[in-house]
């Protein structure tokens, strides 16, 4: 024996299981849907008493379905023609729509306000107005889902959204985001939501990838931010002679001076501009002078 569903068949998928999934069933044509066959979310409050399909919709406030071009349908069964609501619309809006007692439950889902501001609620009534502006700017990680628009830190693009995601917000060490950006375009990266995977995750699989032998190549901007260390002529004359030339109080200064220079960086500062011409020698007189002055202060 072959064990038939029991109950009304749903008129979009054409089975059954009302025992397993809720349904629905119209007030006029007195067809049943699954919720899920209507896109209603598990948590959307539906009147089982005055429901209606899309077939056999009216307005909620005129309760006529003349116009069905200008009729509007929320995901919780409820129809309005555009001119019917407050303030009317001028026209059909592209994407979702939202009745008036389903928008006053929304919740922006970045900053979680439930005022939409000026501009409305935006992006299907994911967004606030200000959020939504934002979002069409890619300008907000989407995992903290702070503004980083003016970051400095490091962050990684996302191959499939192209939105920028904090390194250390999806696990990034400091060797696995390195090893990352030397591979270039050689690795890809999808974040956690378009992946459908928990944040932290990509870091740590990523560090356990990285070489032990991977050495980060070094900073090109941060060359030549030492300057060289340089000797005294005498010392410079000294070591350049050898020890063997080195007199003997000068020995140890010879020593932890040729240290330093050999573990100095070689970046060598910018000599200074050579003045276009030096200024006279003085006249013979007062060299005389100056000379006379300086027996009588031996004296």
């Amino acid at each position: 024996a072959i064990d038939l569903p029991c109950g009304p068949a749903c008129a979009a998928c054409g089975s059954g299981g009302e025992s397993k999934h809720a349904m629905l069933q119209c007030i006029c044509c007195g067809e049943s849907f699954h919720r899920f066959c209507l896109g209603l979310p598990p948590d959307a409050e539906v009147d089982p008493l005055t429901w209606q399909c899309a077939s056999c919709n009216v307005c909620s406030h005129c309760h006529s379905g003349v116009d069905e071009e200008l009729l509007l349908l929320c995901d919780c069964g409820e129809a309005m023609h555009t001119y019917c609501l407050k303030p009317p619309l001028k026209a059909v809006p592209e994407g979702d729509w939202r009745c008036p007692k389903c928008v006053k439950s929304l919740k922006c889902e970045r900053c979680g306000t439930s005022k939409p501001g000026r501009g409305g609620w935006r992006v299907d009534y994911r967004f606030c107005d200000e959020c939504g502006k934002l979002h069409e700017e890619q300008g907000y990680c989407p995992l903290c889902m702070h503004d980083c628009r003016t970051e400095e830190g490091p962050m990684v693009c996302c191959d499939k959204c192209d939105f920028w995601v904090h390194a250390e917000c999806d696990g990034f060490s400091e060797r696995g985001y390195d090893f990352f950006v030397s591979k270039g375009d050689k690795m890809s990266y999808e974040c956690p939501r378009c992946a459908k995977r928990q944040p932290l995750e990509y870091g740590r699989a990523l560090d356990a990838k990285v070489p032990k032998s991977f050495k980060a190549k070094p900073d090109p901007s941060d060359a030549g931010c030492a300057p060289e260390l340089s000797m005294a002529p005498p010392l410079q004359a000294a070591v350049a002679a050898g020890s063997a030339a080195t007199p003997a109080g000068l020995a140890p200064l010879v020593a932890a001076s040729a240290v330093v220079a050999a573990q100095s960086s070689t970046f060598a500062p910018p000599s200074l501009p050579q003045p276009s011409s030096l200024p006279p020698s003085l006249p013979p007189s007062i060299q005389q002078q100056q000379q006379q002055q300086q027996q009588q202060q031996q004296q």
